[in-house]
């Protein structure tokens, strides 16, 4: 299952309808399982990348996951940024395109501060010179030298512009038990905010992560989780040498 993104606009994916397409094992496209409404998504066009205010390790521009029994898919989109009265959905969409749920969720818009700004636009200059590339030997933090490499710093500097708003979810994951997880807005503390809504589309509960990382890049995700219910998650993140490691939480649950 795929969203297609092949309608650039200027810095960002534009806001028309997506389809939402469904594909065979062999890759033939098999049907369109709905068409979603989306925010625009910020992109760097001139270098082809991705910005560093989506989520990464995603297979489309708009946060979306299937259901670990492939009968649906669970997704955000329509942002309204309105004043006090802004907010996102969250649904489930069955295989065959029938909407099992359609939530509205009011949320508070984050601007992108200036302090932010120059800490991500620095973060990508390296990224893009390679810096946090594995293949080079080297690890965060460690420029590389050479007046080559400066120029594409400067060329990413000069490249990436910026939304007056954090996307509201970076990423969507589909728990094991009809739960869903949604990773909000980064944030200058980098502290990961996983929100937990039931089956029914109810918030009942936040999950905090300060600690870890998934990806060489500094703006990733803490953990990346591979399976959730509300009794337990497991997850992986990176260790020395960015070597995997595998974690199981137990949720405890009644907290305040």
């Amino acid at each position: 299952i795929v969203l297609t993104r092949d309608d650039r606009g200027a810095g960002f994916f534009g806001t028309d309808p997506a389809p939402l397409m469904r594909f065979s094992p062999s890759g033939a496209v098999v049907d369109t399982i709905a068409m979603i409404e989306r925010a625009p998504t910020w992109v760097v066009e001139e270098l082809l990348a991705e910005h560093p205010l989506h989520g990464w390790h995603d297979l489309s521009w708009l946060p979306v996951t299937a259901s670990p029994d492939g009968a649906s898919v669970v997704l955000t989109g329509n942002v309204q940024v309105a004043g006090g009265q802004s907010s996102f959905e969250l649904l489930t969409i069955g295989i065959e395109g029938d909407t099992l749920l359609q939530r509205s969720i009011s949320y508070e818009p984050k601007p992108v501060t200036r302090t932010q700004r120059d800490r991500l636009r620095e973060e990508f200059a390296a990224y893009h010179a390679g810096d946090f590339s594995p293949s080079r030997g080297q690890g965060p933090g460690q420029p590389q030298d050479g007046p080559a490499m400066e120029r594409r710093r400067q060329e990413a500097r000069d490249a990436i512009s910026f939304p007056e708003f954090h996307p509201p979810v970076r990423k969507v994951v589909a728990g094991h038990d009809g739960s869903m997880w949604l990773l909000r807005e980064l944030t200058e503390d980098r502290i990961d905010h996983w929100e937990v809504y039931d089956a029914g589309g109810e918030r009942i509960g936040t999950l905090h992560v300060g600690e870890g990382r998934s990806s060489e890049l500094p703006w990733g995700p803490r953990m990346r989780i591979l399976r959730a219910t509300t009794e337990e998650v497991w997850a992986t993140t990176l260790g020395e040498y960015d070597v995997p490691l595998v974690h199981r939480y137990q949720v405890i649950r009644g907290c305040q």
